[in-house]
């Protein structure tokens, strides 16, 4: 019954709403899950074929529920109607980007740049697909730094002096962050340190830093230490490698998380290191929106810790401010540029035991998310896409039990049988593996877990 009236709702929306604005039509959607959206939609669709905005946002809802090749099927549906947008162009090229069709997608994007030969969007996914062809039109760097921060020496004398017994200090602490539309962003981290103690330069000789490799690809623009008349040394670049595990204990050896790691030669207690590493968008990612955040505290003592924020004027995002953070804003060549500043954050010690980082520290969010609706929509419909098929499981024996007895059997068939191991690659950090598969492996993540006592 229930089901029945869920599906009347949605029959009734589509004939109710026929009328209203593309506006008024997507903050119908939010709160819906996936199948409603798409059934939405698809009504609009069938009274107004000749609506492109609408083929978009179906479109769009498809791609930023991961189902590509639903996706695909209205791109090319559409192209039938509008065969030169290339909006549709652009969006057929993404779809078989993720698809892995990569001679499609080249067809696609290539008609694009046929018409249009600096359309950014084309241009960025050509560059992924052909980037010795494409690496010509990259003609500047991309992350250039704007922003502005004290020189060293005046890093060094104002915050190289800290009372305590740190083994380092981070004099300078700053992540960049390069919005390109609602999904995607590069990012930078760049970090200059000064030793105190034989520990901070036996922690930073062998340096590493991790990434989402699934998200990112990194690059390393500058890395090093100063000699006491602060002339730089650069690290060796043939000793710069990405690993998948920082240490042979890594209990998360099957994830999606790398490190860039390399040598810093020639440290000792009071000297300075400087490392500025981008890490750009691979043009995958596991949520539907953008979220960002940067923690101004920590556990170890910072002079100047900085977050930087380029996005474009047009460009909707919503940013959080928790704690005393000072904050810049001006706009450079069409960008926004955002500057939140903390001298001497706190530093989580003993005594804060019992909080958390992000309890205790002032800290900025930025992100493209309109509601815990469209996080809790884009997950339930991923979720259930998996839950809701016929699995081959073996119940266990629940004949004869109440429903807390059937409970009980469940969970402890489920923890006896399925073992810990997390293996979180590409989209499976997120997405619980099948019922079938977690109960043939006999092992899984909390998720995966989670989702075999579900089914059950």
């Amino acid at each position: 019954m229930k089901k029945a009236f869920i599906f009347f709702i949605v029959i009734a929306g589509i004939f109710s709403l026929n009328s209203e604005s593309p506006d008024q039509i997507k903050k119908s959607l939010d709160g819906k899950t996936y199948k409603e959206q798409s059934s939405l939609i698809s009504g609009y669709i069938s009274k107004d074929k000749n609506n492109i905005n609408l083929y978009i946002l179906k479109i769009e809802t498809e791609i930023r529920y991961l189902d590509y090749k639903n996706g695909l099927k209205t791109s090319l549906d559409a192209l039938k109607v509008f065969p030169d947008n290339l909006r549709l162009l652009n969006l057929s090229g993404l779809c078989y980007f993720h698809l892995k069709n990569t001679k499609e997608s080249l067809r696609y994007f290539n008609k694009v740049i046929e018409t249009d030969k600096t359309n950014a969007f084309t241009l960025y996914y050509l560059s992924l697909l052909d980037p010795i062809k494409n690496f010509e039109k990259e003609s500047t760097p991309r992350n250039e730094f704007h922003g502005e921060y004290p020189e060293i020496t005046e890093l060094i004398d104002r915050y190289g002096k800290p009372d305590g017994n740190d083994d380092f200090i981070y004099l300078l602490n700053r992540r960049e962050l390069y919005v390109k539309d609602d999904r995607f962003a590069d990012y930078t981290v760049h970090c200059i340190v000064k030793l105190l103690s034989s520990e901070g330069v036996d922690y930073f000789r062998n340096f590493r830093l991790s990434y989402n490799s699934y998200e990112y690809s990194p690059k390393v623009l500058k890395a090093g230490s100063y000699n006491n008349d602060l002339v730089f040394n650069n690290v060796d670049v043939k000793n710069i490698i990405t690993t998948d595990k920082k240490s042979s204990n890594d209990l998360y050896l099957y994830s999606n998380w790398k490190h860039v790691v390399f040598p810093i030669p020639d440290l000792k207690i009071g000297s300075v290191v400087e490392f500025r590493i981008a890490f750009y968008s691979t043009g995958k990612s596991l949520s539907t929106n953008l979220f960002d955040r940067f923690v101004f505290g920590g556990y170890d003592s910072t002079g100047l810790a900085q977050f930087v924020i380029y996005y474009p004027e047009d460009q909707e995002i919503d940013i959080y401010k928790k704690g005393p953070v000072l904050e810049e804003e001006k706009i450079e060549n069409g960008t926004k540029v955002k500057i939140f500043s903390c001298e001497n954050p706190h530093v989580i010690g003993t005594r804060d035991a019992n909080g958390s980082v992000i309890e205790k520290s002032s800290y900025v969010a930025a992100g493209t998310f309109k509601s815990w609706n469209t996080i809790t929509g884009w997950y339930s419909s991923a979720f259930e896409k998996n839950i809701l098929k016929d699995r081959d499981v073996v119940i266990p024996a629940l004949s004869g039990k109440n429903k807390i007895e059937m409970l009980e059997s469940i969970y402890e068939y489920v923890q006896k049988n399925v073992h810990y191991v997390a293996v979180e690659l590409d989209e499976s950090a997120m997405i619980p593996r099948t019922p079938e598969e977690i109960f043939k492996n006999k092992f899984g993540d909390c998720k995966d877990q989670v989702m075999l006592v579900t089914y059950l």
